[in-house]
């Protein structure tokens, strides 16, 4: 992707046009290193976004729903995820809990959703995005940008819901006795690598089969992702299917390496009719020729080795994607369109983590199962 661009041209160069890059023939290569995600830290959040680094209470058991899923159930008593505390403050203090060595071990700290919308591009053209990066120590961190949206309407508030509803039936809750809150979560952190660049990256992880057993049983093999879809009736609903809730459902178990997918398909009423297993390696095959996983990895191998580059000359910038122009733009940080330096908000919490990680070093900060201390989830704004 790298192409010549003059000193103070800061916008991508016309070969990072998407519509470009997808004409190129080495887009699809399978050659590309892509190593097998390995868990290396992971947290929960409770009901109230209290964080507990280095526990798995939030992890919980699947268990296949033996009887009827109404997905209508507890809508109105929903807690809906409050979504200020996206910060990468969390993910930093469960690696130093774990005595992870960041500045040695990483070239990339981010969450999933930044690599899976960049991943998801070359066939997703009308979904704008934006993220911005900067670089404190060599490490580059990736923040997560929400754009402004019309507020969701009541039924788009339902479809969201049948998925956290969803998720209940099928970890033990299935009559909908207790009321669904969303801001409860087990964030798992992987380590893997694409192309020459390490990454770390933070994902929320739905469940686990306890029951999966192999020679070298981990917690990561037996990791499942929960997913809900109206079940499709018609020629094109089917291809809809493959061509784009497939592919997302792929590189979103891939990256965080959860081999496992269980997919409720409901009716136009909110009732799951059917749920079907599938194996995340089996996706690409099952969709045909409908999307290329390697087309995915090559671009976000090649978004990330020019945010890397671009950050040699910024401290920090803004990464778009603008579908009216087809084009990936790069833009340094401006304090006044930007408001807050996410650079200083990173160098902060890596300064003050780093006193944390001697202090917990000394006294041996734990719980009984192992986790660090609970803290508020306000601190990390």
């Amino acid at each position: 992707m790298a192409g010549k661009r003059k000193a103070d041209d800061v916008s991508w160069a016309e070969d990072w046009q998407v519509s470009a890059w997808l004409a190129r023939s080495e887009v699809a290569s399978a050659d590309l290193h892509v190593s097998e995600p390995r868990e290396v830290a992971w947290f929960s959040r409770d009901a109230k976004r209290n964080l507990q680094y280095g526990s798995r209470a939030m992890l919980r058991s699947f268990y296949l729903p033996s009887s009827e899923v109404d997905l209508n159930i507890g809508f109105d008593k929903y807690v809906a995820k409050l979504e200020s505390d996206v910060g990468l403050e969390p993910v930093l203090h469960a690696l130093a809990q774990s005595q992870y060595d960041t500045k040695k071990e990483a070239d990339v700290i981010t969450y999933r959703n930044n690599l899976l919308k960049i991943g998801l591009t070359p066939y997703s053209k009308k979904d704008p995005w934006e993220i911005r990066a900067c670089n404190v120590d060599g490490t580059v961190f990736l923040d997560i940008v929400k754009l402004e949206e019309p507020p969701p309407n009541e039924q788009t508030q339902r479809f969201l819901y049948y998925g956290y509803r969803f998720e209940q039936a099928c970890t033990g809750d299935v009559a909908g006795e207790d009321p669904v809150n969303a801001n409860e979560e087990f964030c798992t952190i992987v380590r893997l690598r694409i192309g020459t660049t390490r990454i770390l990256l933070s994902a929320e992880i739905d469940c686990e089969d306890k029951s999966f057993k192999k020679e070298t049983d981990t917690h990561m093999g037996r990791y499942i992702e929960l997913k809900t879809s109206r079940k499709p009736d018609r020629p094109q609903h089917f291809r809809t299917l493959r061509r784009f809730k497939y592919l997302k459902f792929w590189l979103q178990s891939y990256l965080a390496g959860t081999s496992t997918i269980y997919l409720g398909f409901r009716n136009d009423q909110g009732l799951v009719v059917k749920i079907e297993r599938i194996r995340t390696k089996d996706l690409p095959k099952l969709c045909g020729q409908e999307w290329n996983p390697w087309v995915c990895l090559n671009f976000i191998n090649e978004t990330l080795s020019t945010i890397s580059h671009e950050l040699k000359t910024h401290g920090e910038i803004r990464i778009r994607y603008i579908p009216a122009l087809d084009r990936v733009v790069v833009d340094p940080y401006d304090p006044a369109r930007d408001g807050c330096s996410f650079r200083e908000r990173v160098a902060k919490a890596v300064s003050e983590i780093g006193n944390l990680t001697e202090s917990h070093a000394e006294t041996g900060d734990q719980t009984e199962d192992g986790g660090a201390r609970m803290e508020n989830g306000d601190g990390h704004q």
